[in-house]
């Protein structure tokens, strides 16, 4: 995930930089990658990783267990469970993401206000 949003991160620079006719500078690549992979640490590995993960996948065995079963009450039980634990799982994961776009966002914006030399010219 982090090196998957380093790199998607470098592309965008260079896009970014080509279609405002700006030149790509190393440093400028090297800053959008460093602030990409910061974003894919802070937005973590995904929804069916670690415990959240876990408690899905068993919680859906259990489901279908009490399927083939044929028990109502833990079938109902276990969807409601299943439901609540992908959302709250949701949740988390759109909350990460939201806070690594915000603190990339607020970098990179501070990164490109330092290099261009006209920090002094918005206080």
């Amino acid at each position: 995930m982090i090196a998957g949003n380093a790199a998607i991160s470098g592309v965008n620079y260079c896009v970014t930089q080509k279609l405002s006719q700006k030149d790509i500078t190393v440093e400028g690549l090297a800053v959008s990658q460093i602030l990409g992979a910061f974003a894919g640490w802070m937005g973590g590995p995904g929804i069916l990783s670690g415990t959240s993960g876990k408690e899905i996948i068993d919680t859906q065995a259990a489901l279908k267990l009490a399927e083939l079963l044929g028990l109502k009450t833990g079938q109902e039980i276990n969807s409601k469970m299943l439901k609540e634990l992908v959302k709250k799982a949701e949740i988390v994961g759109a909350l990460r993401t939201l806070a690594g776009a915000f603190v990339t966002n607020i970098l990179d914006n501070a990164h490109t206000i330092i290099s261009e030399g006209s920090a002094g010219e918005n206080v």
